[in-house]
């Protein structure tokens, strides 16, 4: 009887592990991130974000933009290698966020016409607010900043960026 009542217990405990055992797990696909950049009398670039590419990088540029944090901000810098620089809350290219991450260095990306990339202060762990947007290809700089996406629309714009133009206001959108 003892031996029955066990292999009975045995098999519910067996069922009971295999009901309740892992469940298959629904594998998300990866969400598209999108950034819209509001230029002051110049009008909107919109750039697709890479989360999958550079996931600190892109995490850290959409706090910042749901923080309101480049809304006002100069495009302080604009460099003769064809690149226009923001993200410094001083507009001098002194300044920063507050807080600093280690670059995301993706080998298969490149700084062509259209790059968004988050700069460092030319040492590691210094990536924070600062951006760049490449007018042109700019090779030299591939491998240190982490490139965190590529303009789809506004190519106009940002031919038109000057010194001092203001960013009304920048924001980002998940699908």
């Amino acid at each position: 009887m003892r031996k029955a009542l066990f292999i009975i217990a045995t098999m519910i405990f067996i069922l009971a592990g295999v009901s309740c055992g892992p469940k298959e797990q629904k594998v998300e696909a990866p969400k598209k991130i999108y950034a819209a950049i509001e230029v002051e009398k110049r009008g909107t670039m919109w750039f697709e974000l890479y989360p999958e590419k550079a996931p600190k990088g892109v995490a850290q540029f959409t706090r910042l933009v749901k923080q309101g944090f480049y809304d006002g901000l100069l495009f302080w810098h604009i460099s003769d290698k064809g690149l226009v620089q923001s993200g410094c809350p001083n507009n001098d290219g002194s300044g920063h966020a507050g807080n600093l991450i280690k670059e995301e260095i993706e080998e298969t990306l490149h700084h062509e016409r259209g790059t968004l990339s988050m700069i460092n202060f030319g040492r590691p762990w210094t990536t924070s607010s600062q951006f760049i947007i490449c007018r042109k290809a700019v090779p030299e700089l591939d491998g240190r900043y982490t490139i965190i996406g590529k303009l789809m629309k506004g190519d106009e714009v940002l031919d038109e960026i000057e010194r001092n133009d203001k960013i009304k206001t920048v924001t980002v959108k998940e699908e």
